[in-house]
């Protein structure tokens, strides 16, 4: 049996605003052809169609936080933010979008910044299902599941151990345990699986189909989902 607490990314708040339909119709139909290209040239995305849907996600985002800032709402899809951090390396392009767009420089600054932390101490924290039922109102449809790291994971996704090398594996009675440095356990599965564990307290950099073990490629992924939302894996652009 696996256990999983999943840790949310912070972002940079952006300031509130009121939009009209002419505003929202600008922000939504910008195109830019040149980071989907880059997004697909570095294996991101391996389809142009999910890199754009991807940075649909990216600036209804934009347009909720700024909608409604009494909550802390958190970057939650790292492959959402990943296309904004790649959006933002077209320095030019990036500012036009925001100046013309938002009316502003929207910073894309990592949670633990002064300005992230003074803005979190006066809002509310919102987790993900929160944020899944002020978007089901704001945009009348479900949140994709662009939203949920864990269910972006496949057989031949790669990923990115954050904690190579800092973790331990033990047996204990009846299962195998993956052990965080402080002693957390991060997973228990059965002990035929140690094999895999072995492998996960090690390798920096894989694809979920290299996990060895007996585990069928549904445990793999199932595993790598775990671990992601408990941010020992990310995926790897």
């Amino acid at each position: 049996m696996l256990t999983a607490h999943p840790v949310p990314t912070e972002v940079t708040p952006l300031q509130s605003r009121t939009f009209r339909e002419d505003e929202l119709t600008r922000i939504y139909s910008f195109e830019a052809p040149y980071l989907i290209d880059k997004l697909i040239k570095e294996h991101i995305f391996e389809h142009a169609d999910d890199a754009r849907l991807h940075f649909r996600e990216l600036k209804r985002w934009l347009v909720a936080c700024q909608m409604d800032r009494s909550r802390a709402w958190d970057m939650y899809s790292r492959m959402i933010d990943e296309v904004w951090h790649q959006f933002a390396l077209f320095t030019r392009q990036y500012v036009d979008f925001s100046i013309e767009c938002f009316g502003h420089y929207i910073h894309h600054a990592p949670g633990n910044s002064p300005d992230m932390k003074e803005f979190r101490e006066h809002r509310q924290p919102a987790t993900i299902e929160d944020f899944a039922q002020y978007y089901a109102n704001l945009f009348d449809e479900p949140l994709p599941d662009a939203w949920y790291n864990d269910r972006f994971v496949k057989i031949n996704t790669r990923l990115i151990n954050n904690r190579a090398g800092q973790m331990n594996v033990r047996l204990a009675e009846d299962r195998a345990e993956l052990v965080g440095a402080r002693g957390a356990i991060l997973v228990q599965v059965n002990p035929w699986a140690k094999e895999t564990l072995d492998f996960l307290a090690k390798n920096e950099i894989f694809f979920v189909r290299e996990m060895p073990g007996k585990l069928r490629n549904d445990d793999r992924v199932a595993l790598a989902a775990v671990l992601m939302q408990q941010d020992v894996l990310r995926l790897a652009p």
